[in-house]
């Protein structure tokens, strides 16, 4: 991100350095709210299908995929080949 690269460049106690480090954070904010709406959409998307009902801790779907049994390896290959892993 430009405004990351950009928080060193700024003085210390500046007015532009509290301007730039306030939008660093809503970047970053935004960028989870976007990580949190797609993992929502991909696991309503997965428990439609397959009628499976799973929670996810922090986003962490590898238990979910070690868990799964040979019968439902389609769910654990979909989930793996997401990228959300």
């Amino acid at each position: 991100m430009k405004a990351q690269r950009a928080l060193p460049r700024t003085q210390k106690g500046s007015a532009q350095r509290e301007k730039v480090r306030r939008r660093v954070g809503r970047l970053h904010r935004q960028v989870a709210v976007r990580h949190v709406a797609a993992l929502h959409q991909v696991t309503k998307v997965l428990a439609t299908r397959f009628s499976v009902a799973f929670v996810t801790e922090d986003g962490e779907l590898t238990g979910s995929c070690l868990a799964l049994t040979e019968r439902e390896s389609d769910l654990s290959l979909d989930i793996s080949d997401l990228g959300v892993i």
